[in-house]
């Protein structure tokens, strides 16, 4: 790790000097005052170097000296040293070269030896510039304190066993102390030159910590590890078959332990193997499945042992095995065989008693797609062929080779029962029933036949039917046929009903235009059943108009102020009449249509003059009445006046009016004047 010596700026008045400064500190030399120290002594390194702008303050960080040029790893106590700045060191001479001095501490229990160059330290300016330069090498040793760096430890690495501890260290008294390994620590185990290893020590790794100590009063500590203990090497027994392995039979191996074992096996278990299926039944017994004979079987012992205990060889056996048979007796079916009864397997007789089955139904010896259970059930697709069934027999999850087929059987048509049929509705003309049917055999085809009088009605094949004028006061059944292939089928007819006479709603009826006398008003229907005929009836405050019997009506002068309605009666074949009765409405008083008068004849003394009318409602009255210059001529109310001597140069007119009864008399209507020679 390299750490380095740091330059800061001492103040501003530098920053002048250090603009555009970008060269490195340039080293002038390293000197080191001495090249053997001993542990607990002093070095001290004397750098020399040159600088652009040298800076009177410095603060140093941190360095580190490296491990002896060992071929191993050496663990020390702390850091190998601290190295430390000497205070006022720091000084540059007229001829720009800076030095300061640096001075390190060997530790006390650092070990003997070279150590190399790759420490170094990093000289660095306020800009940043920097060098890294390495230091002087040294060696560690003390003639008076003479020391082996590593104890030895003697012994084979195996537990079961005692392992002694040894150091060269001249003149001193050494003290050993032994720790052993756990599981990311070490622990205290025991003191001086020997410790024993029990079994239980087996994979762990022990350290030796050799402590000299000399008669000034020096003191140095050194280590070593024995690396991982192996365990004891032991001869388990032997395993042998009670009998030849067979296909069909069962067989186990047996384990004879070595008398001469120190222990008691904690656990052990014999399994067995070959390049087949094998099947484990109880108390250790093995069972080969079909297809095994001669193959190799080999039989071997899982086991575990106390620790620090290995086995010098594995327990095993290997044979071949022989032919055998799995399955005794084929599988029989039974059942009826027609289309929708259910087959039943039975499994045959096996050897090595299986846990389980599965089956496999087949049609003219070809499986059938999922059925697989013990239970079958005949279908049409079955009619006419061979069934068989076979069977597999499994052990422990390991299925086994199929049985032998079954005795085939050939299933015939099924026979179905006649559901059950009721018919829901009204049986009246004019309504619909439907046909319910239940208990029928699932995904029959079923058909209809509607019956009168128990004779097919033309055209009625559907579940519901509609009532007719025809059907009225017959007898109406339903009959059903199931169909299904694979099955014979099945009829029933349902019990008949007399159709009785259908019941017509009434529509509505409203009266239409202006109910006035003289006013023709017009009865208007809708919502009427299709194809009744309908009747009309006009009322006068509820009482029939004699020959009032159509769809309109005008009301006359007899009728003014009276409450007018009208009462529609529908008749239709197979249905009882129905009737309804408009709202009623009072008839207002006529309104007469006001005509034009004109004067005819020539405006001379002596002519007749005629009052000319058109427009006016038929079968009114007409009253005339003549005029002289606007005023009244007495006695002058005919449709003709004579001009006499008084009348000459006037100006002749004429007024008319008309009344009826039951409307309202109309206003004078005049005519235009007539000048008069």
């Amino acid at each position: 790790m390299a750490t380095g010596l740091l330059f800061l700026p001492a103040g501003a008045s530098s920053a002048s000097n250090l603009e555009g400064d970008d060269t490195p500190p340039e080293l002038v030399g390293i000197t080191l005052d001495k090249d053997v120290l001993k542990t607990g002594e002093i070095g001290t390194y004397t750098i020399r170097f040159r600088d652009e702008n040298p800076i009177p303050d410095q603060r140093y960080v941190r360095w580190l000296v490296p491990f002896p040029s060992f071929d191993w790893p050496y663990i020390t106590t702390e850091e190998l040293h601290d190295g430390q700045v000497v205070p006022g060191s720091l000084s540059t001479k007229d001829d720009g070269v800076t030095s300061f001095q640096l001075q390190f501490r060997v530790l006390d229990d650092a070990p003997y030896g070279a150590y190399d160059r790759n420490t170094s330290v990093i000289l660095e300016d306020a800009k940043g510039n920097h060098i890294s330069v390495g230091l002087e090498p040294f060696t560690v040793d003390d003639p008076e304190h003479p020391i082996d760096n590593v104890p030895t430890i003697s012994g084979e690495r195996t537990v079961g066993q005692s392992f002694a501890g040894s150091i060269e260290a001249p003149g001193a008294e050494v003290m050993f102390a032994w720790r052993r390994q756990t599981f990311n620590d070490f622990v205290d185990v025991g003191q001086g030159a020997e410790i024993f290893a029990p079994p239980a020590w087996y994979g762990l790794n022990l350290e030796l910590t050799a402590t000299a100590t000399w008669p000034d009063g020096h003191t140095l500590v050194r280590r070593d590890y024995s690396g991982y203990l192996q365990g004891i090497e032991v001869d388990l027994g032997t395993l042998a078959f009670d009998s030849q392995p067979t296909v069909g039979t069962p067989f186990k191996a047996t384990f004879i332990p070595n008398p001469e074992l120190p222990f008691t096996m904690p656990w052990s278990e014999i399994r067995i193997a070959y390049s087949s299926e094998q099947l484990r039944l109880a108390d250790g017994y093995y069972v080969a499945l079909p297809g095994s004979e001669g193959k190799p079987v080999r039989a071997s012992l899982s086991y575990r042992l106390p620790v620090g205990y290995f086995a010098s060889s594995e327990p095993e056996i290997a044979s071949i095995m022989a032919p055998g048979s799995m399955h005794r007796s084929p599988p029989l079916i039974s059942g009826t065989a027609a289309v929708g009864k259910t087959l039943s397997a039975n499994p045959g007789t096996w050897s090595g008693n299986p846990d389980g089955h599965t089956y496999q139904w087949l049609r003219n010896g070809t499986p059938i797609d999922m059925e697989v259970l013990p239970r079958y059930q005949v279908v049409s697709a079955d009619v006419g062929k061979s069934i068989t069934v076979q069977v597999f027999s499994y052990w422990n999850h390991l299925v086994a080779m199929p049985s032998a087929v079954s005795a085939k059987i050939t299933p015939v048509p099924g026979s179905q029962s006649a559901g059950q049929i009721t018919v829901g509705g009204t049986f009246a003309v004019g309504k619909t029933v439907t046909a319910k049917p239940s208990g029928w055999i699932s995904d029959s085809k079923l058909t209809y036949r509607w019956l009168r009088e128990g004779k097919a009605i033309t055209g009625a094949t559907k579940p519901s039917y509609a009532l007719s004028a025809t059907d009225h006061g017959k007898k109406v059944s339903v009959a059903i046929t199931a169909t299904k292939t694979g099955y014979h089928p099945a009829s029933r007819t349902s019990a008949s009903a007399s159709v009785a006479t259908g019941t017509m709603a009434p529509g509505k009826v409203a009266i239409t235009g202006t109910t006035r006398v003289g006013n023709k008003v017009t009865a208007k229907t809708s919502g009427w059943s299709t194809g009744s005929t309908l009747k009309y009836q006009w009322l006068r405050e509820g009482k029939a108009i004699t020959g009032a019997t159509k769809p309109t009506y005008t009301p006359s002068s007899g009728d003014r102020t009276k409450r007018v309605s009208v009462r529609i009666t529908a008749t239709k074949p197979g249905y009882r009449a129905a009737s309804k009765t408009s709202a009623s409405a009072t008839v207002a008083t006529g309104v007469m249509t006001r005509g034009k008068i004109a004067i005819l004849g020539a405006g001379k003394v002596g002519n007749k003059l005629t009052a000319q009318t058109s427009g006016w409602s038929s079968g009114s009255k007409l009253k005339f009445q003549w005029l002289r210059n606007g005023k009244t001529i007495a006695r002058s109310t005919n449709s003709t006046y004579r001009l006499g001597k008084t009348d000459r140069y006037t100006k002749i007119s004429v007024k008319v009016r008309a009344s009826k009864p039951g409307f309202a008399t109309t206003g004078y209507a005049t005519s235009k004047y007539l000048a008069v020679k």
